[in-house]
């Protein structure tokens, strides 16, 4: 069934959708481990993975709430382990936040501030509010709101998660479009009733009803702005 009302905000998943968290993970171990550089990718793999089996059953309500931090420092302090390497406690600390001076896609910026001109646009993300606050910093983008996973003690995709987007902007779910990098994402907020758009990273869209599909912001954003209304049953490829 098409949607009649307009999209009228626009809420963003931004690790991996917007920022380039895996190539600042592999960056940041390069630089802290430079003897090991061609293992990097290897091991920001295996460290991203052991973040998300915490995250899993939190986000299941398995298991308590523990900010995105602590999970991200605990993993590290495994991977080291497991791979017998060991770096002084400061510089741990330093690697396990990364997350705060990563890098956006090309043309990212650009796109964002576009659409920011014309329409409300909401970062939700599963960073604890102190990494939202200094990655956005660094890559100098302001929002019209920023809701941190935290704010709620879940993880998306709880639907807590997007339900705090919904009431920080006041409005209905069948007028917001989330967009992510990440099918899982958009899944949880399709559940909340939010109209989807699937930014393509390489991953293919793998047959789900998005209402859009594009391959990079950009273009994503030029459709969004003509106007091409979004159907629940008919993806849109730009």
């Amino acid at each position: 069934m098409a949607h009649d009302e307009p999209v009228t905000a626009v809420v963003f998943d931004v690790l991996g959708t917007l920022l380039d968290e895996t190539g600042g993970r592999i960056a940041a171990l390069r630089a802290a481990l430079p003897d090991l550089a061609d293992r990097a990718e290897s091991l920001a793999a295996d460290w991203r993975d052991r973040v998300d089996r915490a995250m899993a059953p939190i986000a299941a309500r398995e298991r308590p709430f523990r900010p995105h931090g602590e999970l991200e420092r605990a993993a590290l302090t495994e991977l080291l382990a497991a791979h017998e390497l060991w770096l002084p406690g400061p510089q741990v600390a330093e690697l396990a936040r990364f997350g705060h001076r990563i890098e956006p896609f090309p043309g990212v910026p650009e796109a964002l501030a576009g659409l920011r001109a014309e329409l409300p646009v909401v970062a939700l993300t599963n960073a604890g509010p102190g990494q939202a606050a200094a990655v956005f910093e660094h890559v100098g983008w302001e929002w019209t709101a920023v809701v941190s996973a935290e704010s709620v003690a879940a993880y998306k995709p709880d639907p807590r998660t997007y339900r705090r987007a919904l009431e920080v902007l006041g409005l209905p779910a069948e007028q917001v479009l989330m967009v992510a990098a990440h099918p899982w994402d958009l899944d949880g907020a399709a559940r909340e009733g939010l109209r989807t758009a699937f930014l393509d990273r390489g991953t293919g869209a793998d047959g789900r009803g998005y209402d859009l599909v594009a391959p990079d912001l950009g273009a994503l954003v030029e459709t969004l702005l003509s106007g091409q209304p979004t159907s629940s049953s008919r993806r849109s490829r730009t």
